[in-house]
């Protein structure tokens, strides 16, 4: 009983990491320098990631908002996964590359647009971390994408639904910036919809 437990903890931990490693990744230019790794802790997951140091200030961005934007995201999932909690961290004597200096650089696209590969990101990032989701894309233009993300099971206790669209919006906006897209995400919380139709 223990054992399956355990194993069972182990899954949730690595699909949490690999759920995680693969939003970081699209999120920046060398996304193979991207790694997540599980850093081994009493109390709850500890993601430690590393990538490219010419990434580093995306991941980071302005005074750590999109760090932030990325934990509480990384905490709704790991609490969906049963955990009462989760860290994340940064190692950046793992950074790989030279640091960026001077001013920032215009962001150049990394390739081309992948509207199919970009859903399958989004829908496998939403199902880790909201469960079931209904996700609607819809091209606006060649260059910019709305989205619409319906949750349909209830946020963990004390989560802000607005939050929680504000880092989608943030995290899914730099994914998009990668394909020279404008992508514009709109979450609703369950609860949110159950307001509408009360």
């Amino acid at each position: 009983m223990i054992k399956d437990r355990l194993q069972s903890t182990d899954e949730a931990q690595e699909a949490l990491r690999e759920a995680f490693e693969a939003l970081v990744a699209a999120m920046v230019h060398h996304r193979d320098a991207v790694k997540v790794r599980l850093s081994p802790s009493a109390r709850w997951p500890v993601l430690v990631l590393s990538c490219a140091r010419s990434d580093y200030g995306t991941v980071i961005g302005t005074r750590g908002s999109t760090l932030e934007m990325l934990r509480l995201l990384a905490r709704i999932a790991a609490q969906r996964a049963g955990f009462a909690g989760v860290d994340v961290d940064v190692d950046e004597s793992a950074c790989t590359g030279e640091w960026r200096s001077g001013q920032p650089t215009k962001m150049v696209p990394r390739q081309d647009w992948d509207a199919t590969g970009f859903e399958m990101l989004l829908q496998t990032f939403c199902a880790v971390c909201f469960g079931p989701c209904s996700i609607a894309m819809d091209q606006v233009t060649h260059d910019r994408t709305k989205v619409a993300v319906a949750v349909l099971e209830p946020l963990p206790t004390g989560t802000n639904p607005d939050a929680v669209d504000g880092a989608m919006r943030k995290v899914f906006k730099c994914a998009g910036a990668m394909y020279g897209q404008l992508v514009n995400v709109d979450v609703e919380a369950a609860e949110v919809a159950g307001d509408r139709l009360q």
